[in-house]
């Protein structure tokens, strides 16, 4: 499944300048990431980035930067039939040997980069 996150460009220029992204405003006070998927975008955009132009969607982003391979797993696998309140899991993984910009002097060997989030459906609307 494929999934977005919506930031203002100066957010995500910013992440790539730190090294790394903790989050936008909304993910800061709720405790993690807001993630969309494809049916979702429109009405992320709508509720929470109205009448902003300077918009990145990351997914398109990760593209660009030449990670191949990656894994994404979410639990339950079809999130519109989560309930509210139930926990919704999304875990990540991808080979380091995947991630193009990973100096090659670097050795992981086979080793994966793996992020999880749990996180609970707020509503069915």
């Amino acid at each position: 499944m494929l999934l977005y996150k919506v930031v203002p460009a100066s957010v995500w220029h910013n992440a790539h300048a730190d090294g790394e992204f903790a989050g936008h405003a909304i993910d800061l006070a709720d405790g993690y990431i807001h993630l969309s998927t494809p049916d979702q975008v429109e009405e992320t955009l709508a509720r929470h980035f109205a009448g902003q132009s300077d918009l990145v969607l990351v997914s398109e982003e990760l593209a660009l930067l030449d990670i191949h391979g990656a894994s994404i797993q979410i639990t339950p696998q079809n999130i519109q039939n989560a309930e509210p309140g139930q926990q919704v899991v999304v875990r990540v993984s991808v080979a380091f040997a995947a991630i193009s910009w990973i100096p090659g002097f670097l050795d992981f060997g086979d080793s994966q980069l793996i992020a999880e989030s749990s996180m609970r459906r707020e509503s069915t609307n």
